[in-house]
């Protein structure tokens, strides 16, 4: 694992990075998969109250918080490790 500076295609500009092995993005996504069980949980929760229209504005957030979370960690776990 090491930070890596990426160049932005046509910018002269470049992007800090953490780049992992596929060993340790292996580790980390078996780390997360209880991490997504508990937030796919919280999430269903939360649609339930939004789906029958009693959700609160904070409720509302939490749940589209909730969302991208679980988008993330599902993209990271399912490249392939």
């Amino acid at each position: 694992m090491k930070w890596i500076n990426e160049p932005i295609k046509d910018t002269g500009y470049s992007e800090s990075m953490l780049a992992l092995t596929p060993e340790e993005a292996g580790v980390i996504a078996e780390e997360l998969r209880p991490v997504l069980k508990s937030l796919k949980k919280k999430f269903d929760c939360l649609e339930d109250i939004r789906q029958s229209g009693e959700a609160t504005e904070k409720q509302l957030n939490k749940w589209t918080i909730l969302q991208e979370k679980i988008a993330t960690i599902e993209e990271f776990i399912n490249i392939g490790w």
